[in-house]
């Protein structure tokens, strides 16, 4: 996790399943959702993605906050994800971290 100007940034790598890991990334989310600042989840270095991490990037909806957005590039199992459960849209995404960071500049 990590504050900058205009955005708040949360960097996931790996493959994000296990219990704990899905503890952390829901904290970082209500964390940086205090900032008041666009939240950006960086998905470029996760190789899988279950159904539990995405329900933890819709948590913040649940809750009246915004929904993070989603930078890349996105791994093909990632993608694919987000394409079979329909939720692509439900997101902003971009390709990359410096396209979400031009993005979030006012």
């Amino acid at each position: 996790m990590s504050e900058w100007t205009h955005m708040y940034v949360v960097l996931l790598k790996g493959d994000v399943e296990e219990a704990r890991d899905l503890e952390l990334v829901g904290i970082a989310l209500e964390v940086a959702g205090r900032c008041g600042k666009p939240v950006v989840v960086d998905l470029s270095g996760v190789g899988f993605m279950g159904a539990d991490l995405l329900y933890e990037l819709f948590k913040p909806g649940h809750f009246g906050r915004p929904r993070p957005w989603l930078s890349g590039p996105l791994s093909a199992y990632v993608a694919r994800t987000f394409e079979v459960t329909g939720t692509a849209a439900a997101f902003r995404t971009f390709p990359s971290l410096m396209e979400a960071t031009v993005a979030a500049w006012p």
